[in-house]
């Protein structure tokens, strides 16, 4: 699998960098020592790469040992402990708001790792919290948090709150860094109903500066960080890599394979996941079953996969529009439980977009 594409997966530089946060001994000083050779720190360095850099200081670093560029990491590590703590004090808020609405509430992405799974929150930088409301509480959960102060970071007219679920989250601010993204899905896949349940059934308490929540069990985490991790971007997206590292090697043993396969299988993201199991095992040597590599080598995509994987997988720069992925977008709504938020109209759409999409 070649890496040194951008978009979609870490360059080589990046790979340095990602070695010297995860693996171990010698091996980690070399992979951060050929990164310090490779990249010119005078000038600026790409926001994936310096989200890694707590991870780096921790990993070689974290007894004293001297390394290059010693204060821009240490810094940098000082930097992830502010944001983090921000974002974790803003989710406690947050969930606060909604608790007091009655409206069930799942922290998810940065902060359940920040918290549950790295040594300290600092070294999970994140700018901010990810919340997650049951798909049909999601317009309640938006009037409590407006509620509390909160408000649309990009604006929200009449019509857009009309078509609330259309989209499956929406960032909110309240000013000094409070920022929150309301999910009402845990990403732009619309979950089907049953696994929906099934999330909200697995789902483990958390306390958040000490107000009580839900988080994602081991194995909805960890679809989660995968499928939205691997998706194009305008920067090679990196931190998926080292959450799902850190997820595997700390519960292995917890991961229920056959729900994950069964449930991305059922949404129509199995294909996907597999890409990111095969990178992880390939060049991570993490924990997974060999039945499940063997599926995953085998994976094929579906129809609305392909339109999908046409604009979310593509590693060119400007390659391909994005008709393929609209119309992807448009067939899951259109084939899940957002079907009725779908204004006839966008028939049309759907129509136009798969049929140029086939071209």
């Amino acid at each position: 699998m070649n890496v040194a594409t951008g978009y979609l997966w870490p360059t080589d530089d990046q790979m340095l960098l990602l070695r010297a946060a995860l693996t171990d001994g010698p091996a980690a000083r070399e992979a951060y020592d050929r990164w310090c050779d490779a990249v010119d720190l005078s000038g600026p360095v790409d926001p994936g790469s310096l989200g890694l850099l707590p991870l780096v200081h921790r990993n070689i670093a974290g007894d004293g040992t001297e390394i290059r560029h010693a204060g821009l990491v240490a810094g940098v590590r000082r930097r992830g402990f502010v944001e983090s703590h921000r974002a974790i004090a803003a989710a406690a808020q947050a969930v606060a708001a909604l608790a007091s609405a009655g409206i069930p509430v799942m922290v998810i992405k940065g902060v359940p790792l920040a918290l549950d799974y790295y040594d300290e929150p600092g070294l999970r930088p994140m700018s901010d919290a990810d919340l997650l409301v049951p798909s049909d509480r999601a317009a309640p959960a938006l009037g409590a948090l407006e509620a509390a102060g909160w408000r649309p970071a990009n604006g929200f007219d009449a019509r857009r709150r009309r078509h609330l679920l259309l989209s499956h989250a929406i960032e909110l601010s309240k000013g000094n860094g409070a920022d929150v993204d309301l999910h009402w899905q845990p990403g732009h896949e619309d979950m089907p109903p049953d696994a929906e349940r099934r999330l909200w059934d697995r789902a483990l308490p958390i306390v958040v500066s000490g107000v009580e929540a839900l988080r994602p069990d081991p194995t909805a985490m960890l679809m989660q960080v995968l499928l939205h991790g691997l998706r194009r971007n305008f920067k090679a997206p990196l931190r998926w890599i080292p959450d799902a590292a850190t997820i595997l090697r700390r519960d292995a043993e917890r991961i229920d394979w056959d729900w994950l396969m069964s449930v991305s299988r059922e949404g129509r993201t199995f294909y996907r996941l597999s890409l990111a199991l095969r990178f992880l095992a390939e060049h991570f040597a993490v924990d997974v079953p060999a039945l499940v590599m063997v599926e995953a080598m085998a994976a094929r995509p579906s129809f609305v996969e392909r339109l999908e994987n046409r604009f979310i997988l593509e590693t060119r720069a400007g390659a391909v529009s994005t008709n393929s992925y609209k119309a992807a977008i448009l067939l899951r709504m259109l084939m899940g439980k957002r079907r009725a938020a779908v204004p006839d109209l966008l028939w049309r759409e759907v129509l136009r977009h798969v049929g140029s999409a086939r071209g």
